[in-house]
């Protein structure tokens, strides 16, 4: 169900979720907000569908968001 997902991603993914904004992960990942832009469109291209809802600026998880989550969790503990 879930594809083969670059850790790297998963790692930027839970950073955005737990950090609440691309800038704040950014910070906490020592990558430029640009660059975590374009890997969470990366992993929706990899996962071939929207992980966010986007309201400007703000992201929120949609429903497939919600579903790999918990897989990303599980990864980044590794």
């Amino acid at each position: 169900m879930i594809p083969d997902l670059p850790s790297s991603l998963l790692r930027s993914f839970v950073a955005v979720i737990d950090c609440g904004s691309l800038s704040a992960a950014s910070r906490r990942m020592g990558r430029s907000e640009s660059a975590l832009s374009l890997q969470m469109a990366r992993l929706e291209d990899i996962v071939g569908q929207p992980l966010f809802d986007r309201d400007g600026r703000a992201l929120k998880l949609n429903g497939a968001g919600d579903q790999l989550l918990p897989h990303a969790r599980a990864v980044e503990l590794e």
